[in-house]
């Protein structure tokens, strides 16, 4: 899987597209986490309580900032 997003990288790279968003899902986004593959993350989260589903990705680190948008939370990681 490494490999596959580094010659995609590498692709958009070479036609000069610097930002990317990805919008995926949980193996998708802790895929790009784990591999380092990211710059930015912004999470939002509900107090919203949901019992059962799939977990979010775990991203291993504080925010480096927090902001509220209505009754979420908006927390800002940028990897260092």
């Amino acid at each position: 899987p490494n490999a596959i997003w580094e010659d995609v990288f590498f692709h958009l790279h070479q036609r000069n597209v610097t930002s990317v968003m990805i919008e995926g899902g949980c193996k998708t986004i802790q895929s790009l986490i784990d591999q380092s593959l990211w710059d930015e993350a912004r999470v939002f989260v509900s107090p919203q309580y949901l019992q059962t589903g799939i977990s979010a990705p775990y991203l291993p680190l504080h925010p480096d900032i927090e902001q509220t948008s209505g009754t979420d939370n908006l927390f800002y990681y940028f990897r260092k």
